[in-house]
């Protein structure tokens, strides 16, 4: 509204050269019904972060927390997915296979998503691990044996 062109061309430039990125921080608390939640920020004002989520939670009936009062509730893993595999059970089978020979703890197969389109043979594939270090060895094999992931997340 009232920004001058020279504060905005220095903010985009920050953000282009990356010098911007800002802090990265977690923040714990418990929303609505005392439900534990950890939540990842990252941002140039920890403060305004903060100031915005206690008000958030308070509103809902919630509360921040201080350091490690949740966090033990969680364990960070891995996520492999691969949506709307083609090709029937039998491929979707393939990959879950492959990913147990490569490491996964954990996989599951189910029918696709919503935006699989007209293919009711399309499937979904979600490979966990309980180590969330073991996730880039675990993509990389995977790759290598033919099968990109769609997403992967820690």
């Amino acid at each position: 509204a009232g920004v001058p062109k020279d504060r905005i061309a220095k903010a985009i430039e920050t953000a282009v050269s990356g010098g911007g990125a800002g802090d990265e921080f977690v923040l714990e608390g418990y929303g609505p019904g005392g439900s534990a939640l950890v939540v990842r920020c990252v941002a140039d004002n920890r403060t305004r972060v903060v100031q915005q989520l206690r008000h958030t939670l308070g509103k809902a009936g919630g509360r921040l927390a201080t350091a490690n009062e949740t966090m033990y509730l969680f364990a960070k893993r891995g996520v492999l997915t691969w949506a709307n595999v083609r090709g029937g059970v039998a491929s979707a089978e393939r990959i879950a296979e492959a990913a147990i020979e490569a490491g996964a703890d954990d996989v599951d197969v189910s029918a696709a998503s919503d935006d699989a389109g007209d293919d009711a043979d399309a499937h979904d594939v979600m490979a966990m691990c309980d180590d969330w270090r073991a996730l880039m060895p675990l993509r990389k094999a995977m790759s290598a044996a033919g099968h990109e992931p769609t997403t992967f997340d820690e």
